[in-house]
């Protein structure tokens, strides 16, 4: 009976990325509607940390995930999983902003120089990788500034600038939203637009289930669909298509940054 149970369950694992309770409210029609689309219960698993995100995105249950692009080639390294569908952003693509306080003298990276940075989700993209290697490109790197601290959260990161406890952070665009529009902080420089969240289904979910899920996702465009999206990012249009190669970019990044070579583990049937 449990085995039953279980081949008729489709679980959908969240990142921590914002509290418990924000997370389940947001994702939960998320999950309705995908029940919906496969006739299977979809059931929602939240993580307290980032290595509970990963341990869970292993497990060998169906199981479908919510990636960021950082956290979907790491783990598509080693896990087999099928790229179903990307975000599609009203900006074209994520990007991310570094980030000074609205009175900082502080006009161009090569003021950065001893200066102090506070990083937010250093797991996310957008919030580490990418200001990395944009500062990398015009000749700065981390060991440059006088102090770099882990916050923990991309919102701690934006309080410490705020506060001026830090002289300058970096977070994805939307992120930094509340805090541009109020005029608390001030952009210093913008990223290209770079791939988005994806959401991606391991090789346990079956090819029809999976096709169901994608399809599921891509129709997200009617009222009701947009509300369940815009609970998810305040700045998402829908979902498109999307293959495993449109992470090359920041698989690039990783490679140069980190030396980490994580090229995608091939699927079972060939599929990108």
């Amino acid at each position: 009976m449990a085995a039953a149970a279980e081949a008729g369950t489709l679980r959908l694992v969240i990142p921590p990325v914002d509290t418990a309770t924000q997370l389940y409210s947001r994702f939960k029609p998320l999950a309705d509607h995908l029940g919906r689309a496969t006739g299977r219960r979809v059931t929602i698993t939240l993580c307290q940390n980032l290595d509970e995100f990963y341990a869970r995105a292993r497990e060998e249950v169906p199981q479908v995930v919510y990636f960021c692009p950082l956290t979907y080639i790491k783990l598509a390294h080693e896990t087999a999983y099928y790229p179903l569908a990307g975000m599609t952003l009203s900006k074209g693509g994520m990007r991310s902003v570094i980030l000074v306080h609205h009175d900082s003298p502080i006009r161009s990276v090569a003021d950065l120089k001893g200066r102090s940075l506070a990083l937010g989700n250093v797991a996310c993209a957008s919030s580490y990788l990418v200001p990395h290697a944009m500062l990398e490109k015009r000749g700065m790197q981390f060991s440059d500034f006088l102090e770099v601290r882990q916050t923990g959260s991309d919102q701690a990161a934006l309080m410490a600038v705020a506060a001026r406890l830090y002289d300058v952070t970096a977070t994805g665009e939307d992120v930094a939203a509340p805090f541009l529009k109020k005029g608390v902080l001030r952009p210093l420089l913008y990223s290209p637009p770079m791939p988005t969240d994806l959401i991606a289904a391991n090789q346990l979910v079956p090819a029809p289930v999976r096709e169901q899920v994608r399809q599921a996702l891509l129709q997200l465009h009617d009222t009701k669909g947009r509300r369940i999206i815009m609970g998810i990012k305040p700045d998402a249009l829908g979902f498109a298509q999307v293959r495993d190669s449109d992470y090359d970019l920041i698989r690039a990044m990783q490679r140069r940054i980190s030396g980490e070579n994580l090229q995608a583990k091939p699927l079972p049937d060939g599929a990108t």
